[in-house]
């Protein structure tokens, strides 16, 4: 495309010619290297004998910087990108950005200890923020040391030279054609109509970096009328709530969320004031809830429903019992040392007080008896009436990395709406490469579990014919996720939600058998748990990461035909 209009990419006394989204403070180092803002944070290299906070950076934000151009049809934009190894970091570039709100992205993010490689996804972005999937690569790089990639940058030395080499990524497109290439190798190539020309730029969530940036483009002979006011839009996106705003300072994560036979709705997660700061006492670690009574547009303040002395607490399920009594789970350690006990409590006026009812019941003994097991999925009612929950061994005897750890997956299963539970049952006692597993139930009896892997590319599966007595054995799948939430809908879709490089939902029609396109719902990286509400919208609740100080969100979203749709507006 050697025709094309060629632009000037400086960025240091040219910042006239961008327009910034998020925080502006984007800045060109020597070499022509530009740096997303979090290289100019104060909290991000205090200390230059040290590892840089990874966390300085929200992660729940993205931060846009979009050169001032013409909107382009015919676009070829290639740069350098290079990537730090740590916590959750993702880059790419934009084109055809109609506006700051919807656009393609190609984004970059280091696969860890999945693979020595980037995955490369094209990603189409709506006005809403939600972004759909088009097309995923891998883009091999150079091989950074195991030591590193299973423990992470132990010092500033190990850390200097974390980075991959420099990979450079190219974007051609014209009319409906859009190639993506790295390092001159074709990735994937595809037609895709949504936008006919726009603008482009860089997109960055954490600590990455560009150089060497060269854009060249053709505007169309008609060029849409959408793209004559390019004014940046204001906020972040996707839009989101804080159920219970104001919500206490410090860290806020792990929510759970449930609904009262009622309707009305419960979300509890943890919450410490003393984390990351010094502080006066009285601060103990606690677990808050707030309620909302119309659908949730609106949040009760939040209360604690439980506060004890420790180094952890965080409760893992919120159920609602078919007598309208409600129990919450929660863990608690009283110190680093110690194992972590799961705690039950139980309210019987709607979540306005509690009751400790001492430690959680396996099999006639407590959970903490049990070696290395913790709980992961919340409880849910099957058609039968049996609630079923699942938990995980972390065993980590033979080495913390994942190159070593030993988990597996268990089912726990109660007879009498929650109160008791029977002996665990492995998914499959002789697979040691999963843990964080979910289940739904897809016809009366009929169970699917879906499981994070260790080491597997994909996550593993199994189904069950007999209301999760027993499995099939695990075979993997062709999806991956971290950290799953599953959930059936109304209308009998699966719906699974996941962690990475933001929050991500797929759905499946049929049973979990296929799984349609992936959806970026939010920048935040998340746990995260989902409800569906009395008219079918579903609510996600997520935190913004393992940051201080962090709020929970909340999103609402339709199911349409062609995936997802936003629906915040409805409330």
């Amino acid at each position: 495309m050697a025709f094309l209009h060629p632009f000037e990419t400086g960025l240091t006394g040219r910042e006239s010619d961008w327009a910034f989204v998020g925080v502006p403070a984007w800045t060109e180092r020597a070499g022509g290297i530009i740096c997303p803002p979090v290289w100019s944070d104060p909290a991000f290299d205090p200390d230059p004998a040290q590892v840089p906070n990874s966390y300085a950076h929200e992660l729940a934000r993205e931060d846009f910087a979009f050169l001032d151009t013409p909107p382009l049809d015919d676009t070829d934009v290639s740069v350098d990108f290079q990537c730090p190894y740590g916590a959750v970091l993702n880059g790419g570039v934009v084109f055809r950005a109609v506006d700051s709100r919807s656009f393609y992205v190609v984004d970059l993010i280091e696969l860890g200890r999945k693979a020595q490689a980037y995955e490369v996804t094209l990603w189409v972005q709506e006005a809403s923020g939600y972004r759909r999937l088009l097309a995923r690569g891998l883009a091999p790089h150079s091989v950074i040391p195991d030591r590193i990639v299973q423990g992470g940058a132990r010092s500033r030395a190990e850390w200097d030279h974390s980075s991959p080499d420099w990979l450079r990524l190219r974007v051609q497109a014209t009319g409906s054609f859009i190639r993506v290439s790295a390092d001159d190798r074709i990735l994937f190539d595809l037609r895709d109509d949504t936008y006919a020309a726009g603008r482009l730029g860089l997109a960055a969530r954490g600590a990455v970096a560009f150089r060497r940036l060269t854009a060249a483009g053709l505007p169309p002979r008609d060029p849409p009328a959408e793209t004559a006011a390019w004014i940046p839009h204001r906020g972040e996106l996707p839009r989101f709530l804080r159920p219970g705003h104001p919500q206490p300072v410090g860290f806020n994560a792990y929510p759970v969320v449930c609904r009262h036979p009622g309707g009305a709705t419960a979300l509890a997660w943890a919450h410490d004031a003393s984390r990351g700061r010094a502080t006066d006492g009285g601060t103990d670690p606690a677990v808050v809830l707030t309620r909302s009574a119309d659908e949730g547009r609106t949040w009760s303040s939040p209360q604690v429903l439980f506060s004890r002395p420790g180094s952890h607490c965080a409760p893992t399920s919120l159920f609602a019992h078919r007598d309208g009594s409600l129990t919450a789970l929660v863990a608690w350690a009283a110190d680093p040392a110690s194992p972590a006990l799961c705690l039950v409590l139980r309210s019987d006026d709607g979540g306005g007080t509690w009751r400790d009812r001492g430690e959680l019941q396996v099999g006639g003994r407590p959970l903490s008896h049990l070696p290395f097991v913790g709980l992961y999925s919340p409880m849910q009612r099957l058609a039968d009436g049996t609630v079923v929950m699942t938990a995980y061994e972390a065993d980590d005897s033979a080495g913390h990395d994942n190159a070593h750890r030993r988990d597996r997956a268990l089912l726990l299963r109660s007879a009498d709406d929650g109160r008791t539970w029977g002996e665990p049952t492995f998914f499959d006692a002789a697979n040691f490469d999963h843990n964080e597993c979910m289940v739904a139930e897809v016809s009366p009896g009929h169970l699917v579990a879906f499981m994070r892997t260790l080491r597997a590319t994909h996550m593993w599966h199994s189904s069950s014919r007999d209301g999760g007595r027993t499995w099939s054995p695990l075979a993997e799948s062709d999806i991956s996720a971290e950290c799953p939430c599953l959930l059936r809908h109304s209308s009998g879709a699966l719906i699974l939600g996941s962690r990475g490089a933001g929050t991500f939902v797929r759905l499946s029609v049929d049973g979990g058998q296929t799984w349609g396109t992936t959806w970026r719902i939010s920048p935040a990286s998340a746990m995260m748990g989902m409800v569906e509400m009395a008219d079918g919208r579903v609510l996600v609740v997520m935190h913004e990461g393992y940051r201080v100080p962090g709020a929970i969100r909340g999103q609402f979203f339709r199911l349409a035909d062609h995936g997802l749709v936003a629906a915040d507006g409805d409330v």
